[in-house]
C-alpha cells in the first residue's frame, strides 16, 4: 500500500478502527465493565491473588472505581454474584490478548512436527524417519513429511513418494494428504484418523 496517498491513509485508520472495535466489543462480551456488568450484587476481589475485598452493590462499586479513575472489570460470575476485579480495562484487555496469543503461539508450536527427506536419501535413513514419524504421531502429533527433489549424477533417484504412501498404508490409524508445493518439493501431511 502507498502510504502518501490521503485516501489510503484514510481507508487504513478506518479499517484500524473497526478492528479495534470489533475487538472491543468481543472483549466487553466476555469481560464486561462498569455500566455494562448486569448484576446488581458485586464481590471484589484481588486482582493477582482472587482473594476477597468486600461485597457490595453495583452502585457502590462504581463510585469506587470512578473515584480511583479505574474500571470495575467482571470476571466471572456465580449465580447472580458478579466477581470484579479493579483494573484500567485497556491494559486487562492487552495483557489478555497477550496470554491467548502465546498460548496459541505454543500450541501451534507443540502441535505439529516438520521431517525433510531428500529423494536421494539412503533407504534405512529413510525408514529411520518414517519410524520418527509414526512415533510423534503416537505422541499426539501432527507430522508435515517435506520431501525435496534433489539430482545428483553420481546417485540414482531413491525413491518417489509413491514408496512413502506404500509405506503409510501399512498403518490402518493414520491419515495422510499429498500436496505438490512446487515443482521440487512435495508436502505429506500425517495425522492420526479422527474417531
Amino acid at each position: 500500500m502507498i502510504f502518501n496517498n490521503k485516501s489510503g491513509d484514510t481507508r487504513i485508520k478506518s479499517y484500524t478502527k473497526v478492528k479495534r472495535q470489533n475487538t472491543l466489543s468481543a472483549a466487553i462480551e466476555k469481560n464486561p465493565y462498569d455500566h455494562y456488568i448486569k448484576c446488581n450484587d458485586i464481590m471484589i476481589v484481588d486482582a493477582v491473588t482472587k482473594k476477597k475485598i468486600k461485597e457490595c452493590n453495583i452502585q457502590e462499586a462504581l463510585l469506587q472505581v470512578e473515584s480511583e479513575s479505574l474500571n470495575l472489570i467482571q470476571i466471572s460470575q456465580i449465580q447472580q454474584k458478579a466477581i470484579c476485579i479493579i483494573d484500567n480495562y485497556s491494559k486487562f484487555v492487552y495483557r489478555l490478548n497477550k496470554q491467548e496469543h502465546l498460548k496459541r503461539k505454543s500450541q501451534s508450536k507443540a502441535q505439529n512436527k516438520e521431517i525433510v527427506i531428500t529423494n536421494i536419501i539412503d533407504l534405512t535413513d529413510l525408514l529411520r524417519k518414517l519410524k520418527t514419524a509414526i512415533d510423534y504421531i503416537n505422541q499426539n502429533f501432527s507430522v508435515t513429511l517435506a520431501i525435496k527433489q534433489k539430482y545428483e549424477k553420481n546417485k540414482s533417484v531413491c525413491f518417489s513418494t509413491d514408496f512413502v504412501e506404500k509405506y503409510l498404508q501399512g498403518y490402518t490409524f493414520l491419515q495422510y494428504k499429498i500436496t505438490k508445493k512446487s515443482e521440487r518439493q512435495t508436502h505429506i501431511y500425517i495425522s492420526k484418523k479422527k474417531q
